[in-house]
């Protein structure tokens, strides 16, 4: 028999009981200690110490795995989906913190997760009983019940907050033309107790739903609007009620659905850049929370867009033919419109009090996001005045937070002043007494020459007045004309 024919032996470790034990210990000492920095910052500190045999048994079996991230059965959630959303999900259960009340005592957010469901367990055991220490338990962990109940009008629990912010990166990780994932949270019992009550986030998928309209001659392709939202924390297809589409309030309400066109997501990436592609899906999915419409000529009618409760701008969309749909008739969002650009109504003040028109919106990048959210304008008090004279005050707002949020933005000074000397926009006097209006004062100077700018088509820049020109020369004079020939006469 050859050598290498032999078997091999298997080189299997011998499980050492010893050294399993001492892990086990060790882990549970981990969890004790958790636990008794968690009732001490909810105000139980000192029983905690002094537990009975009993509570040391009950916190004990109370140990549970942390906080977990899991898929749902029968759905194909991609790999790299999953990844990003494990990738965020941890990242925020190791950075937050927890406040933890009466104390404000902070707590990492995955520890105080994995640690609530042991005191609920000893808070709904000590309701049960009379005895003087129970009473103790129910009295000193009131605050943390409240809490972790969510019956905080000011601040939100840490499962609530989490569960929010998970529904937010799984509507962002989505993509209504081809599939969303929602995100619930779910429990799991391992035992009667409530301390044994494991809580874990479950991500589903939910696939695109297609179809094609006809408008007029032409086939519109759309996909069904999903709201994802972040407040009633599930997913489900958009319907906006006749209620508040222009032209169909008085008749009977019905509830049509509503779809989008992929011209509607490529306006919004050129219009609200910076901001990333994933978020348009759910800025879409927010403007059916509380619809608010204007009406337009030809059937058409505008739905506000916001971002933070401000208005962002405003989604074009008609209703249309749906014959193969159970109402008959369907909202069909065509297009964006970025809130100064023309048609709409703030827009068109805009446009009026500026006295431009849509190419030098369109020069001066006004017509879009970007030119706010990375230069001076919305900080130049009269650019300030000017929005909110227009009613788009609400941009200044967005801008704020989102230089707040995305701490990556750049802010470029001088363009507000730029655009103000081109488009002749006078800036107010810094004292409300110009000089020589008081008697015995130095004689006001003289007005300065106003310059005149205008921005003619098809060229690169603007021109003055003050532009140099080359000179040309004048043309040379006439040339005399020759002299007749002289020929002697006959005599």
């Amino acid at each position: 028999m050859a050598k290498n024919d032999r078997k091999k032996k298997k080189n299997t470790a011998k499980k050492n009981h010893a050294h399993a034990q001492q892990e086990r210990r060790r882990r549970i000492n981990e969890w004790m200690d958790l636990v008794g920095r968690v009732c001490e910052a909810c105000g139980a500190g000192d029983l905690f110490d002094s537990r009975t045999e009993w509570e040391c048994n009950f916190f004990e079996a109370a140990r549970i795995p942390p906080v977990q991230l899991r898929k749902a059965a029968g759905h194909e959630i991609p790999a790299e989906v999953f990844s990003r959303l494990d990738a965020l999900f941890r990242a925020t259960i190791q950075k937050d913190v927890v406040r933890v009340p009466p104390s404000k005592m902070p707590i990492g957010l995955g520890e105080f997760l994995r640690a609530e469901a042991a005191l609920r367990g000893i808070y709904s055991y000590s309701l049960t009983k009379t005895q003087e220490r129970a009473t103790r338990w129910v009295k000193q962990l009131e605050p943390f019940k409240s809490f972790v109940d969510d019956k905080d009008d000011v601040v939100m629990s840490p499962m609530m907050k989490l569960w929010t912010l998970m529904s937010y990166f799984g509507a962002v990780c989505g993509d209504m033309k081809r599939m969303v994932f929602p995100v619930r949270l779910q429990w799991e019992t391992q035992a009667k107790e409530l301390s044994r009550m494991f809580q874990y986030f479950e991500i589903s998928s939910m696939p695109a739903e297609h179809r094609v309209f006809q408008v007029g001659q032409q086939k519109r392709r759309a996909w069904r609007l999903l709201v994802q939202s972040v407040v009633k924390l599930k997913v489900y297809p958009a319907e906006l009620s006749t209620q508040v589409i222009p032209g169909l309030e008085d008749q009977p309400e019905r509830h049509l659905p509503v779809y989008v066109q992929e011209h509607v997501r490529l306006r919004m990436n050129e219009r609200l850049d910076p901001l990333a592609e994933d978020e348009m899906d759910h800025l879409l999915g927010d403007t059916m929370s509380s619809p608010k419409t204007v009406p337009l000529r030809n059937g058409a009618f505008l739905i506000e867009l916001r971002m933070y409760h401000c208005l962002l701008g405003y989604v074009v969309a008609e209703v249309v033919d749906d014959a193969g749909g159970p109402a008959g008739e369907a909202v069909l969002m065509r297009t964006f419109l970025f809130v100064t650009q023309s048609g709409t109504p703030e827009g068109d003040r805009f446009n009026e009090r500026l006295k431009v028109g849509n190419y030098e919106k369109s020069y001066f990048r006004l017509d879009r996001l970007a030119p706010f959210m990375t230069t001076d304008l919305c900080l130049d008090p009269v650019f300030q005045e000017i929005l909110r004279e227009c009613g788009i005050g609400d941009l200044i707002e967005v801008v704020k937070i989102n230089r707040e949020v995305r701490s990556s933005l750049e802010t470029r000074e001088g363009n507000a002043e730029d655009i103000r000397n081109l488009l002749n926009i006078e800036a107010p006097s810094p004292g409300d007494t110009p000089p020589g209006s008081k008697s015995g004062s130095a004689p006001a100077p003289s007005p300065r020459r106003r310059r005149l700018r205008i921005l003619r088509r098809g060229l690169r820049r603007p021109i003055t007045e003050f532009v140099r020109r080359p000179r040309i020369p004048a043309p040379p004079p006439p040339a005399p004309p020759p002299s007749s020939p002289s020929f002697p006469l006959p005599g």
